[in-house]
């Protein structure tokens, strides 16, 4: 039996749902990464666990408190079942408004991502 693997997915902030433009989210919670040294020896460093999207932007939408946002929580439902937490998040980079599209994107940083 076939099973849904991507499609429309959920993308919550504090709480409040955002409606997004599109369902191509980018969630990026690994907490090190490993590069290769030679055979069998690596290097390990600290990542910024991360969450992205672009989202429309309805006279609703919650623009001050995502800007002045510094210890949030985004979770991400995918339409396969899988959810993603990111603790102590905040809004990162710039986030400028496209007008013509009503639409922004944005990218949150954390302390902590995880697979729920």
């Amino acid at each position: 039996m076939a099973k849904p693997i991507g499609g429309t997915c959920y993308f919550k902030v504090d709480g409040v749902q955002l409606e997004l433009a599109s369902d191509d989210v980018t969630i990026d919670i690994q907490a090190t990464e490993k590069k290769g040294v030679v055979a069998g020896y690596y290097t390990e460093s600290d990542c910024i666990p991360s969450i992205e999207g672009e989202f429309v932007v309805p006279r609703s939408f919650p623009m001050q408190k995502i800007l002045r946002m510094d210890n949030g929580t985004i979770t991400v439902e995918l339409k396969s079942g899988l959810t993603a937490s990111l603790s102590g998040a905040y809004l990162a980079d710039r986030a400028p408004v496209e007008g013509g599209k009503g639409t922004i994107k944005m990218k949150f940083e954390g302390t902590r991502g995880e697979w729920l």
